[in-house]
């Protein structure tokens, strides 16, 4: 429901009259309980909550408060918490609950009148046809990255609904995840640019909207800077350095230029003239990006793993994008192009129980339900089914398509400020895997964990079409919608 100004004053869970204040808000809070249920649903089949060899370590990092590889600190202080206990059901637990209130969030933000079922349908669709829920499932900051191009989707909406009051909420939401993924940092700034630069264009523009335009600029300044606070004050605590990034990150994009085949030539050509620890192993660098950073007998790990490399990796990367800029570019434009098809988690889905540290290393730290987690369907190879992955590919592309129909009937409609959230939404995933691409090798969770998006923005569009009536506005006799809808110009 809305305010006078048009700004969503809640999740727009109407309540029954005669309801006490506790009533109302366990009525209004009920559906997102649900949707988080649903969204629980691949954790519940596999048995256990799903297991990456990277989880481990951000339990470990959490419990021990120490950091000695490019994981940030943000989650692990998130997951300690929870590994205090030994219990891991409730994160994930947590991250469902946060994931269907933020779907909730971006649902009301678009103004339109809202059920108490819609936040539960929403997800029932989503459930079974993206990979939303995996995401979920997985012991791992990835759905952090989704929900933060969510949470500035559904600032960008507020504030061009009219809203006159900043979402303190959806900020917090937005600063948060901005702290739980290595790359969370750069996905909010570049996504930011994108969003700012229209938005000022259009501040200049635009006579009316303008307060709005620049309400909305303040809130995305507010964002990045408590963000940019945030991940310099953890990394400050942590790594005794006021960076905002994550520290130890060169080594991923050594390892990223050392598959595309740019570094052996590199050391060929400097070796004589700089002293390179890697010269000695120019010959017996291995290709696999995961062999070169994680196998206890490659040269990364003789020569000290992230920290004994970082210093010599960041000259090796910065080198090769200052001489060779053009191979660099042909580099990050081949590796987006090969992340933009991967969406298959099924190698993925065994990676922890190849990696027998894992299973040490979770026993160390003292996690319950280990039983559970041995005899786990994410163990076999078979979970997620071709089948169900067969299911989020044909949604994406059903998705294309009814965006394709959708945007002439936005327009129609006069509902432009829908199709500008689809449009920040679509800018977070390229960018995603850009970044990916630019500063790591593909990998199918890193499009796993923000396609989602696109399917659920469109649902939600063609949910508000529909209500809206612009369908059945275009049949003869019937009244256009514009002639209904000026409140929403």
């Amino acid at each position: 429901m809305n305010d006078s100004s048009g700004a969503p004053t809640d999740l727009g869970l109407a309540t029954p009259d005669g309801m006490t204040g506790s009533m109302r808000s366990l009525f209004r809070s009920w559906p997102i309980i649900a949707a988080a249920l649903v969204l629980l649903l691949p954790a519940l089949i596999n048995g256990y909550p799903l297991i990456y060899p990277d989880s481990a370590i951000y339990i470990h990092q959490g419990l021990s408060f120490t950091a000695t590889g490019p994981w940030a600190m943000g989650y692990a202080l998130f997951l300690r918490p929870f590994a205090q206990f030994g219990m891991l059901w409730p994160a994930i637990a947590a991250q469902a609950l946060v994931a269907s209130w933020a779907i909730a969030k971006l649902w009301t933000s678009l103004g339109s009148a809202t059920r108490p079922t819609d936040v539960l349908a929403l997800t029932a669709v989503l459930a079974p046809t993206t990979t939303l829920p995996w995401t979920i499932g997985w012991l791992i900051p990835d759905i952090f990255l989704g929900l933060l191009i969510l949470s500035l989707a559904a600032l960008v909406s507020t504030h061009l609904l009219g809203s006159k009051e900043r979402d303190w909420s959806l900020i917090g939401l937005a600063v948060g995840c901005s702290v739980m993924h290595a790359s969370s940092v750069l996905l909010l700034l570049s996504l930011s640019v994108v969003i700012i630069i229209p938005t000022a264009i259009a501040a200049i523009a635009i006579g009316p909207s303008r307060r709005d335009l620049f309400r909305l600029g303040g809130s995305l300044a507010i964002v990045v800077l408590l963000g940019l606070a945030a991940n310099a004050t953890i990394n400050g605590v942590v790594h005794r350095r006021l960076a905002i990034l994550t520290p130890y990150g060169w080594s991923d994009a050594l390892a990223a230029l050392n598959r595309s085949g740019l570094v052996r030539p590199y050391l060929d050509s400097n070796c004589s003239d700089l002293r390179y620890r890697l010269c000695q192993f120019a010959d017996s660098l291995p290709v696999d990006p995961v062999e070169f950073l994680f196998s206890p007998r490659s040269p990364f790990a003789t020569l000290g793993g992230w920290s004994g490399v970082d210093d010599e990796a960041r000259r090796i990367v910065t080198d090769v994008a200052m001489q060779q800029p053009a191979l660099l570019i042909k580099h990050v434009w081949r590796s987006f192009a090969e992340q933009i098809a991967l969406l298959d988690a099924r190698t993925e889905m065994r990676g922890a129980m190849d990696n027998p540290g894992v299973l040490a290393l979770l026993e160390q730290d003292g996690i319950k339900g280990l039983d559970q987690y041995r005899d786990a369907l994410q163990h076999t190879g078979r979970f997620p089914s071709r089948f169900m992955v067969s299911i989020h590919h044909l949604a994406i592309l059903a998705s294309i398509v009814a965006l394709l129909i959708c945007v002439p009937a936005a327009v129609m409609s006069a509902k432009l400020r829908h199709f500008c959230i689809v449009a920040v939404i679509a800018a977070g995933i390229i960018l995603n895997d850009g970044l990916s691409a630019s500063i790591a090798f593909p990998q199918d969770r890193f499009q796993a964990r923000v396609i989602w998006l696109l399917p659920t923005a469109v649902v939600m569009l063609l949910l508000l079409l529909s209500r809206s009536g612009v369908w059945t506005s275009q049949l003869p006799g019937k009244p256009d919608a514009r002639d209904r809808m000026t409140e929403d110009a």
